[in-house]
């Protein structure tokens, strides 16, 4: 066996031993989950006073709204921001189901690039919990300092077109956040899902939203966690099957040339570990992800489960 033969299977190994590691701790955080919000799974009282604000971006289809609006924890609500003359169909569509009016809007300031002209709130006390905020088309990244503006509780979690959220995942973060161990905790990441969770005034100090906000000089202090707390949707069966051709194309492309160039013994290894971590995303995407999530979603786990490195950026 050669030395690159060599280098080539500890490479292959290692792979296959990081990707076991993030399997177990994603089951035990989905075991310790069940224990943990089986008390308070439904309930709408809240945990340690902690609050929770969903501040949207992207966000205006009514089905996701809905979901968003579902949960029944008492401290939480959802903001949605959105541009009422470039969609203004599903600006009106929004305000009619919900029985939206508008309301006055004190600008507090805090943020230069939080401009709002119009904040809409519900008539109905059952959709008192939804706030809509009309602005000007700009950045992901403008539209939610808007959102952080209006926000009432002191945790943010920033949600994305065509973004759900797993079951029992506002439970998870409410739960580890009132810890007493966590007190102060600035931001909450979630390995498997690449999602966060930010405290609003440790946004604030930063100056807002951005994609370079977790490259500061003062970095968040931060916690982690195993457990999915969002998962997309986003993929039509046409597009997941051509993703899957796709993907099979290549791959056997490069098996080939890894087979003629390495030898067909590193090749059929490389095959096995591709395998394995495959067959690891399925089964992390399925705990507590529905088995409908796209081909797009299962890459990303992919990606996080063999991943070493933090992100470096903040992509919304």
């Amino acid at each position: 066996m050669t030395l690159s033969d060599s280098i080539s299977l500890l490479l292959l190994a290692f792979l296959s031993v990081a990707t076991l590691r993030q399997i177990i701790l994603a089951e035990r955080a989905t075991r310790r989950q069940a224990l943990l919000t089986d008390d308070v799974a439904g309930c709408c009282e809240s945990v340690g006073f902690v609050g929770c604000s969903i501040i949207c971006t992207g966000v205006s289809e009514m089905g996701q709204i809905r979901d968003l609006l579902s949960e029944e924890y008492d401290r939480y609500e959802v903001v949605v921001v959105l541009d009422s003359t470039l969609q203004s169909e599903a600006f009106r569509e929004i305000v009619a189901h919900f029985r939206m009016i508008r309301v006055n809007d004190t600008q507090t300031g805090e943020l230069p690039s939080a401009s709002i002209a119009a904040l809409y709130r519900s008539r109905q006390r059952s959709f008192r919990r939804l706030i809509l905020i009309d602005r000007r088309a700009s950045t992901p990244y403008d539209d939610l300092d808007a959102a952080l503006s209006v926000a009432s509780y002191g945790y943010l979690f920033p949600i994305g077109h065509n973004t759900r959220l797993c079951p029992r995942a506002i439970e998870s973060v409410v739960i580890a956040l009132a810890e007493p161990a966590n007190s102060g905790v600035e931001m909450l990441h979630s390995v498997a899902s690449g999602s966060y969770i930010f405290q609003r005034e440790a946004i604030i100090r930063r100056g807002g939203f951005s994609p370079r906000m977790l490259r500061r000089t003062t970095p968040f202090r931060r916690i982690s966690t195993h457990l999915p707390l969002t998962f997309r949707t986003d993929d039509g069966e046409g597009k997941n099957l051509f993703r899957c051709a796709i993907l099979f194309c290549v791959g056997m492309t490069l098996l080939i040339t890894e087979g003629i160039l390495l030898g067909w013994g590193i090749a059929a290894a490389t095959a096995a570990t591709v395998g394995f971590i495959v067959a690891a995303a399925r089964y992390a995407a399925r705990l507590n992800v529905p088995t409908n999530c796209s081909v797009r979603m299962r890459l990303c786990h992919i990606k996080r489960i063999i991943g070493i490195f933090r992100p470096a950026k903040f992509i919304i």
